[in-house]
């Protein structure tokens, strides 16, 4: 068991320099499930007492690493109507990650980085939560780079109008 994350595939500096698109690609479905292969299923659970809205870390976290990722999906919606967001912007390390058992000895488990895979994985896979049409398959750059503001979001449509 690897005691630091699994690291985040990002756009290359060249890429990022011409496009609008997400820095983080995501996790692929392999690097998903070894990095929730990680977790060691406190019995006390203070990954669930530091996330505010009270998501069943491990249970989404077993699933996740057999590689059950509609059932992470599942134990994550129940809890938050929005987890491709919270995956992205929430500050896990100082929520579910800052008290996340594992960190004591290396990095705690990417829990917000898998919450993100599992809603991206759902929303490509079965039409599910709404959001940026320019998204991408989690670990995967996007091939789009266009300038629509229906793909870069309302900042650009504003400036288009």
């Amino acid at each position: 068991m690897a005691d630091n994350k699994t690291p985040m595939p990002t756009l290359p500096p060249a890429v990022r320099a011409a496009t609008f698109a997400e820095v983080a690609l995501g996790y692929t479905a392999a690097q998903a499930q070894n990095e929730a292969a990680r977790c060691i299923t406190c019995k006390h659970k203070p990954c669930v007492d530091g996330c505010p809205v009270g998501i069943d870390i491990p249970a989404f976290l077993a699933h996740t690493a057999a590689g059950n990722f509609e059932d992470a999906h599942r134990v994550v919606a129940a809890s938050n109507a929005l987890p491709a967001v919270c995956g992205r912007v929430c500050p896990q390390e100082t929520q579910c990650e800052g008290v996340c058992v594992r960190g004591i000895k290396g990095e705690a488990v990417a829990i917000g980085r898998l919450e993100r895979f599992v809603a991206d994985y759902h929303r490509q896979n079965n039409g599910g939560e709404s959001g940026n049409s320019a998204a991408v398959t989690p670990g995967k750059a996007t091939q789009s780079h266009s300038n629509s503001g229906a793909a870069n979001g309302p900042q650009n449509s504003a400036a288009q109008s």
